[in-house]
This record gives C-alpha cells, sequence and structure tokens, in this order.
C-alpha cells in the first residue's frame, strides 16, 4: 500500500507543474510566434512627399531586409529607413528572419502623387482630359 499523502503535498506539487508550465512558455515563447514586424506607417499610405521615413518594431528577429538590402536594428528592435519615391505606386517589402530560420514579411504600399504646384505646365496639360460633345 502506498503511503497517505497529505493535501498540503498535493498543493505543492500542483503549484510546482504551474509553475513549471509557465517557465516551459516563458522559454518557448519565441518559437511558438517566430518573427514579427510592425510597421507604425499602416498598409497603404498616399503622401506628396518624395522623400519618406518608414520605421517600425520587430521582436525574435535576427535579420531584418528592405527589399533585399539589410535594415539596420536597435537593440529594442526599433528600425527607420528614408526612402525616395518614384511618382506612382512604390512597394517595399520587409522580410525577417528569426534564429530558427523562419521567415516572415510585411509589404507597404506607398503612392506618391506629385503637388499640383510642382507640375510643369505640360505636365498640367497632359493630365487634364478635354472631350468633346459627339455630334
Amino acid at each position: 500500500m502506498l503511503p497517505h499523502h497529505s493535501k498540503l503535498t498535493k498543493y505543492f506539487f500542483a503549484a510546482f507543474v504551474v509553475v513549471l508550465l509557465f517557465y516551459a512558455y516563458f522559454e518557448a515563447r519565441n518559437l511558438l510566434y517566430g518573427p514579427q514586424i510592425v510597421l507604425q506607417s499602416g498598409e497603404a499610405i498616399t503622401v506628396q512627399e518624395e522623400l519618406i521615413e518608414i520605421s517600425g518594431t520587430v521582436k525574435n528577429v535576427v535579420e531584418i531586409t528592405l527589399s533585399g538590402r539589410p535594415v539596420f536594428i536597435d537593440d529594442t528592435g526599433f528600425f527607420t529607413e528614408k526612402l525616395l519615391l518614384a511618382d506612382g505606386l512604390n512597394r517595399f517589402v520587409f522580410e525577417a528572419r528569426d534564429k530558427f530560420n523562419r521567415k516572415t514579411q510585411e509589404v507597404l504600399e506607398v503612392v506618391y502623387q506629385i503637388p499640383t504646384s510642382d507640375m510643369t505646365e505640360h505636365e498640367l496639360l497632359e493630365t487634364d482630359t478635354i472631350e468633346e460633345p459627339l455630334k
């Protein structure tokens, strides 16, 4: 026959199991969540400035690239990049990799509209559409 266990021993054992589970979760959270990219500008934006600054934060990341070139992050996971835009739609792909070689990506689309005060008279004439009524 097994020796009798007191209720206090059972409570200590249950508390030990709970603490052990919390510790296992704490140590495995990087593996569970994988790399994360959070951009401060959102998904798609429209601007009228040719030079913009994109910033954000990353978690659980060893390496991050912006359209194939490396992005430097600080100790807290914050990054900032200045980008020169072309007229129209600009697409930037952020790709991150963690220490387990899992990857994630975020796509930022920026539409650059040239302000009308910066357009030449010729460009303004090209954008205006004049329709003649049909006879």
